[in-house]
């Protein structure tokens, strides 16, 4: 009978089980489930009758055993099937097979191929190959053999293990199932095996089992191994032997609370009888002590009695006695005094008078030897109090007027700041039209290009390049166009209307400027148009009228323009995707913008080492298997001649088949993964050097997509900033290095392959697009890369707002010393006229609008050309015009009398630098002395107002200025005196409280906070002068050098071609190649003068059909009703009779048929294009026939 499948407690098992039957007797010590024996048990029960159960105790008690006995062997029995079991069930969970009943487990085991699979389970190398076969032979104790070297591998102890013949032959069972017993608590201890379960008294059985069992265990005689301890047993052979050392370390290990505890009783103790002595000794010393005092406090009793008997008598003597001898010693010294007061009075001061000068002296000699030091002191001091003085300046927002004097001097504007400023805006109009020159010259110098490269690969004439090198870098207008564009924007016209429009087109360039509505709303318009010319012409104008952000006025008012055109590009879209994947129209002037020469000089320094090392590779790196598979027979028939063996169309996975393709892919990825890494490593260090304004399009373009899409996750947004800040940015000119000066040499198309591969994995690590098929294995390198970018935006986005970074405000125009000026050609101005008038209602607001104002003002606009510019003119900018005073210009005039008044005020503050506020300084009584501290100031200003006179007359902007009407404000007029200037003060003062900027309220208190913001930013304000003056004559450095590479360049293409033309000349003139007189070509020549055809000035080859078939050069003719065993009658005749051109003409000649004929025609330079985008095929004839690209080029390279 089998064991139960279901474990079951000795306490739950049915009645009449082998384990439960003596459940209500007592149990066994330290065995759960064991009953304890005892002579009132009742006999073991059995699944039959009770009286064959009493007979079978009849006859073992006949035989001479005893109950005891016979209890404790069936109980043996017992145990010894609970072990078995307990090794099957372990067995079963290692190997995870099933394994015969635990009465017949032992037959189960005898061929050994269970302990080999328990072996192969922990040591798959160890087992080689289990012999099995159902009849027991020699052969399975090699799968015992298995299980000894398992169990001596595993460290086993030799007295735990079995010899073969206990189980192959059954001659000691219980010392297998023994082994496995250890094995299985050795394996546990390692860990790589479970442990095995104690199923003693959880297994049942039934009587004839167990009965069977002890006749078994009887009739072999052998004695059964300790089970319950084998774990301890096992310890014990395992361990170490142990030296006298490390068991005493072991037994102080085990025994050091006790030994701890004895010695600290023995410290108490000791502690104890020590403060016991010292407690004894301080008492006897106590007891000393008092008996002094009491002695000492007896005798101070004595004295003080005695004393008081004897001390009134003695008092009165003495005090008699003392008076008696003061009064006479006073009276001796008196008369002494007396005596000599006159010698004692002189020798005081002679005294007096020595000290005093040796006092002096010394001083003096210590200044003298100090001097340097105390003048030092002395200054740090003088310092010390003047920085105390300015940090409370700086520190109150409303500083009182005392305080403001002491400062007021820094506001005085010198002839040197004045210089400065003039310096900065002529250099501004040298580096617009250099930039506009350079700009001029590079696409002169790409159209020569592109002809030279025609020229040399593709084999077309010199009449095209000719052409275009015999034009002009720029187009000279004639004395007449000057004549008129000069005619309607001279200022020097005294005619009125002229005077107006003049006036018109300054405001509204000036609105346009300042006001970023209006060109946002213009570029908003312009998406839909369709023409480029007007697209390019718009932006160009855009660019004009900013000065391509030369200074920080215009960089400030152009980042503002470009702030509003994202908000509304970004609130248009409506998936963050449809932002990407189109083209908005402000992008092109962002890159504009971004790539100046400032921006060139920023791009170079980060990406000319990387780029510079991709081009030194000589290796194609591309990566897309097809393109690599079809390079490859690209290659093979451009070195051979004939058509490769191997399928040009293919699959990915075909593809990948190749072992050739493969290879190269390997190779291609790991030097691109190299180039990439050097090139994102110096992207990611540019951060400290990158230009503000791309960083700060980039915050806002993140600001404003957040606000979008609020429930839009980070990253997805940090994305679409890179795409900006990669793709738009530095991609251009990681692909185009020569178009960015990132490198002076030239490119060759390898080189810009590679590069556009590199750019390629860049593109996917920066906008986070899905892995292409051929970067599949570059995707745990893309997302590691990709994390790290993503970390790099973040911190490209962290910059000031504009004010903060450029010091530019609203009121910067008005604190100007010079007008804004522009360098625009007249065709621009009458384009960007004609423009707005065109899209008045969608740019323009309401009737009150101050560009409606204007547009009407102007009326119909002139007419213009598209692809002309015309001559450049310097337009000054002022909100200003005739017949208006509301919206902008007065907005702007209110700002240009505040600024007027302040000045005004701080000279008045400088003449009377005295009262609580400026109020009472503006209604104070002027003295002669006041007026005299204002004609000496005025003297002081005199020098500058002449140095201002004398730049006016030399500066074409401020005379200019001067002529339209408005001077700069530092060069008004003087006033005649300080009463006369304060009561203009207070008239001013009228005017801008009715405009609601000052109030007399606070005593005009905002005025002077505003002299103090200016006091403050005076410094700021020279600083960055100073810096825009370094960065433009940085930024005209570069320029001329350009201009002088690009004048080099265009030197070097213009005698290349002269050269070409030599050639040309000699090569018309040299001897025609002899023809042999008897070959093909020879009879086609004869036919061709039969004919009176002229032969072609390039040759003429004629074959048919079959052999250019044969040779590959023909894939297919589809012609209907045609078979391919005519092909040999159809003639194919290829000639040429201009550079780069090839006529084809086909022809069937047919006895007793007419002759047809077709004609077709073919550039070699599309021929190198199909080449280029990997096309193997064209078709000519109208499809008639399908041609071998690579083989044809091959062909007309080998005959022509």
């Amino acid at each position: 009978m089998a064991t139960s499948p279901r474990p079951t407690s000795p306490r739950t098992t049915p009645p009449g089980s082998t384990v439960n039957v003596y459940s209500n007797g007592p149990s066994v010590t330290g065995t759960p489930g064991r009953v304890r024996l005892g002579k009132d048990m009742p006999d073991l029960p059995n699944s039959t009758d009770a009286p064959t159960l009493h007979a079978a105790r009849s006859t073992d008690s006949a035989n001479g055993r005893s109950w005891m006995d016979e209890k404790r062997k069936n109980i043996a029995a017992y145990e010894y099937l609970c072990r078995i079991g307990e090794a099957k069930q372990w067995i079963e969970a290692c190997i995870q097979e099933e394994l015969p009943p635990t009465t017949q487990l032992d037959e189960g085991l005898r061929n050994g191929v269970v302990l080999a699979k328990l072996a192969r389970a922990f040591d798959p190398d160890l087992v080689r190959r289990i012999f099995e076969d159902p009849k027991l032979q020699f052969r399975h104790s090699d799968n015992i053999n298995y299980c000894f070297q398992f169990m001596a591998k595993v460290g086993l102890p030799t007295c735990f293990t079995f010899e073969l013949t206990d189980l192959y032959d059954l001659k000691n069972f219980p010392k297998v199932v023994y082994a496995i017993h250890a094995l299985s608590h050795l394996l546990a201890k390692k860990g790589i095996a479970p442990k095995i379960n104690n199923l003693v008294g959880k297994l049942d059985f039934t009587d004839a089992e167990v009965d069977a069992m002890q006749e078994n265990l009887d009739n072999s005689g052998i004695a059964l191994p300790s089970f319950g301890n084998v774990n301890k047993t096992l310890e014990k052979e395992m361990a170490p032997t142990k030296t006298p050392e490390e068991l005493r370390a072991e037994y102080l290990a085990e025994h050091t609370p006790e030994i701890v505890k004895c010695q600290s009783a023995a410290r108490r103790h000791l502690a104890a009888r020590r403060v016991a002595g010292l407690r004894a000794e301080r008492e006897r010393v106590r007891r000393e002590q008092e008996l002094a005092r009491r002695r000492e406090e007896e005798r101070v009793a004595r004295l003080r009695r005695q004393q008081e008997v004897e001390t009134p008598a003695a008092v009165c003597i003495q005090s008699v006695l003392r008076g008696h001898l003061a009064r006479k010693q006073v009276g001796a010294l008196r008369r002494e005094l007396v005596r000599i007061t006159p010698a004692i009075v002189k020798f005081q001061a002679h005294a007096r008078g020595f000290l005093a000068r040796k006092h002096a002296q010394s001083r003096r000699n210590f200044y003298a030897k100090n001097e340097e030091a105390i003048v030092a002191i002395q200054s740090w001091m003088r310092s010390k109090k003047q920085h105390s003085a300015y940090s409370a300046l700086l520190a109150n927002d409303n500083p009182p007027l005392p305080v403001v004097t002491k400062f007021i001097h820094l506001l005085d504007v010198g002839a040197h700041d004045l210089e400065d400023e003039l310096a900065v805006e002529n250099m501004k109009q040298h580096a617009v039209k250099q930039i506009r020159e350079n700009a001029a010259l590079e696409q002169h110098l790409n159209d020569l290009d592109i002809k030279i490269a025609l020229l040399v690969k593709n084999r077309t004439t010199l009449d095209e390049v000719v052409k275009v090198s015999s034009k002009k870098l720029k187009k000279t207008l004639s004395d007449e166009e000057i004549k008129k564009a000069a005619q309607v924007f001279s200022l020097k016209s005294l005619d009125k209307q002229s005077r107006t429009k003049l006036e018109a087109y300054q405001n509204m360039f000036y609105l346009l400027q300042t006001q970023p509505q209006y060109l946002t709303k213009l570029l908003w318009v312009m998406r839909n148009w369709s023409s480029e010319v007007v697209k390019r012409l718009v932006e160009t104008c855009v660019l004009t009228l900013f000065s391509f952000a030369q200074n920080a006025r215009e960089e400030y008012l152009l980042l503002k323009l470009l702030d509003s055109a994202i908000e509304i590009e970004v609130g248009d879209v409506v998936e963050m995707g449809d932002f990407v994947k189109g083209n908005p129209s402000f992008i092109k002037l962002v890159l504009q913008y971004v790539r100046g020469a400032k921006e060139r000089q920023f791009l170079k320094s980060v990406l000319q080492p990387a780029v510079e090392k991709v081009c030194r590779c000589p290796l194609d790196l591309e990566t897309d298997p097809i393109q690599v598979y079809k390079q490859l027979i690209k290659e093979e028939e451009s070195s051979t001649g004939h058509k490769s063996a191997k399928r040009y169309e293919v699959t990915r996975e075909e593809a990948l088949k190749d072992k050739a393709t493969v290879e190269r892919i390997q190779r291609n990825y790991e030097t691109l993964e190299t180039f990439v890494q050097d090139m994102l490593g110096s992207i990611t260090n540019s951060l400290g050097r990158m230009p503000y304004g791309i960083r700060f399009i980039a915050k806002q373009l993140y600001g404003a997509l957040v606000v979008k899409f609020p429930k839009e996750k980070p990253e997805n947004t940090l994305r679409v900033v890179g795409n900006l800040i990669y793709y738009r940015y530095m991609n251009p000119a990681i692909v185009a290095p020569d178009a960015f000066d990132v490198s002076s040499d030239p490119i060759s198309p390898l080189n810009r392959k590679n590069l556009s591969e590199v750019s390629k994995m860049l593109n996917v690590i920066a906008t986070g697009k899905q892995v292409d098929g051929h970067l599949a294995m570059a995707s745990k390198y893309i997302e590691s890369a990709s994390t790290a970018f993503l970390k790099f935006l973040q911190q490209v986005m962290a910059v000031p707002a504009p004010e903060t970074h450029l010091n530019v405000d609203g009121y910067s125009d008005a604190t100007r010393t010079t007008k804004p000026v522009i360098y625009i050609s007249a065709n621009e101005i009458f384009f960007m006229h004609s423009t707005l008038h065109q899209h008045a209602d969608e740019v323009c607001g309401g009737a009150e609008d101050p560009m409606r104002t204007v547009l009407e003002t102007l009326g119909t606009p002139p007419g213009y050309q598209q692809d002309k510019t015309g001559p450049e003119i310097s337009l000054s900018l002022t909100p200003t015009y005739a017949g208006s005073e509301s919206g902008g210009a007065a907005d702007y005039e209110l700002r240009r009398l505040f600024v007027a008044t302040k000045k005004e005020v701080i000279l008045v503050i400088r003449a009377q630098p005295y009262g609580a506020n400026l109020l009472d300084v503006l209604e104070s009584h002027v003295t002669d002395r006041d007026e005299a501290r204002f004609d000496m100031l005025q003297g002081e200003a005199a020098p500058l107002y002449a140095s201002m006179a004398s730049l006016a007359s030399s500066s074409p902007t401020i005379a200019s200025a001067g002529r339209n009407g408005s001077s700069p404000t530092v060069a008004s007029e003087p006033p005649a005196s300080l009463l006369q200037l304060k009561r203009h003060v207070l008239e001013s003062m009228a005017k801008l409280e009715s405009a609601g900027l000052v109030t007399r309220k606070d005593k005009y208190q905002s005025m002077l906070s505003s002299i103090v913001q200016d006091v403050r930013n005076k410094h700021k304000r020279r600083q960055q002068v100073q810096l825009e003056k370094a960065a433009l004559e940085a930024t005209l450095t570069t320029l001329d050098d350009k201009n002088k590479f690009l004048v080099d360049q265009e030197k070097s293409y213009a005698d290349y071609i002269n050269m070409c033309i030599q050639q040309l000349t000699a090569h018309q003139g040299a001897k025609k190649r002899r023809t042999l007189p008897f070959s093909r070509h020879a009879r086609h020549v004869r036919d061709l003068e039969k004919q009176n055809k002229a032969v072609p000035k390039f040759g003429s080859y004629k074959y048919n059909a079959r052999e250019l078939i044969d040779r590959g050069v023909v894939v297919s003719i589809d012609v209907d009703n045609f078979p391919a065993k005519l092909y040999d009658r159809l003639n194919i005749t290829l000639s040429s009779n201009e550079q780069g051109v090839f006529d084809i003409e086909t022809s069937f000649n047919a006895i007793g048929l007419p002759v047809a004929t077709e004609h077709d025609s073919i550039k070699l330079e599309d021929l190198l294009a199909l080449q280029f985008e990997n096309k193997t095929e064209i078709q000519m004839f109208e499809g008639a026939v399908t041609v071998n690209v690579n083989l044809l080029i091959y062909f007309i390279n080998k005959k022509v």
